[in-house]
């Protein structure tokens, strides 16, 4: 195959590369503005409606941010100059460690809640997430920006953080069931939040781990927006899901049999008017919950 054949080859490649991840910015796009009509009834009164908190600031950053960045990456494919393109980039990067920053306490948070009240686990991953996106941080000082991929042994540590949430969130779940409906749903998206991030994760170490070329290369692109549109996605109807459970619970009038330190309590001021979401406080206040709901 002569020199020329090989170029009109990879520009043809190319080019369809472009063409498919453009296609996809306008489905992730697509399918983060479905979600958030989806939810709008219940963000009004549950985020927008609530006094301010770290809780709604959470939710805010994840379920727009990441929709905000869809748009920039869509954005960044019909820009022709390059100074245009550089700001973009810049951009794009600010927003993600913003992004990503917030997952981070979230997870943080959710491990403080679940532990006890330990702050050592919290602190420990929530460091070991930062580790992942901490190269980044010195792209920002450079003039082209480029979004530094995250080391193996880093998404080894993201998948150890998340398998271990995924756990202890199901075991808390396992061990109390009950029919509220309002706490299954929190079971089902709070192992969601972790379970969808450990198979992305999964198959994107996997691709690492094996030279597989060209074909890594444009997976990587498919796989990473769509990973981060959906952990979104799931996040945030978790973080909506425990907002509506504490705005419930303040409804109810209960203010007592509170547990241990909680993801709820910590992300939502009035401690003593937020019901616990370690699952076994939230049992014991079952019937007056399903009286007032």
């Amino acid at each position: 195959m002569s020199a020329d054949t090989v170029t009109d080859v990879t520009s043809i490649l190319n080019a369809t590369l472009a063409y498919d991840l453009k296609l996809v910015s306008f489905a992730i796009i697509s399918l983060l503005l479905y979600d958030c009509c989806l939810n709008l009834p219940r963000e009004i009164p549950y985020i927008w409606g609530r006094r301010p908190n770290l809780l709604g600031v959470l939710y805010v950053i994840i379920r727009y941010g990441w929709l905000a960045i869809a748009i920039v990456d869509l954005v960044v494919w019909y820009q022709t100059e390059t100074e245009s393109c550089n700001v973009m980039l810049h951009a794009d990067i600010i927003m993600r460690l913003v992004a990503y920053t917030s997952g981070a306490v979230f997870l943080a948070l959710r491990a403080y809640a679940l532990s006890g009240g330990k702050c050592l686990l919290a602190v420990i991953i929530f460091l070991s997430n930062e580790v992942s996106i901490s190269p980044n941080i010195y792209e920002l000082s450079k003039l082209e920006a480029t979004v530094f991929p995250m080391f193996v042994g880093c998404r080894a540590a993201l998948s150890q953080d998340t398998n271990a949430l995924a756990l202890i969130t199901w075991l808390r779940a396992y061990w109390h069931a009950s029919p509220i409906t309002l706490a299954s749903v929190l079971m089902r998206n709070g192992i969601l939040c972790f379970a969808l991030p450990i198979v992305m994760a999964s198959v994107l170490w996997g691709l690492e781990e094996n030279d597989m070329g060209a074909i890594k290369a444009e997976l990587l692109q498919y796989i990473g927006p769509v990973r981060d549109a959906l952990t979104s996605i799931v996040t945030s109807r978790f973080l909506l899901d425990l907002s509506e459970l504490a705005t419930r619970a303040q409804a109810a009038g209960a203010s007592s049999g509170l547990g241990a330190p909680t993801l709820t309590r910590s992300l939502t001021p009035g401690l003593f008017e937020v019901p616990s979401v370690l699952f076994e406080d939230d049992m014991d206040m079952g019937r007056s919950l399903e009286e007032h709901v």
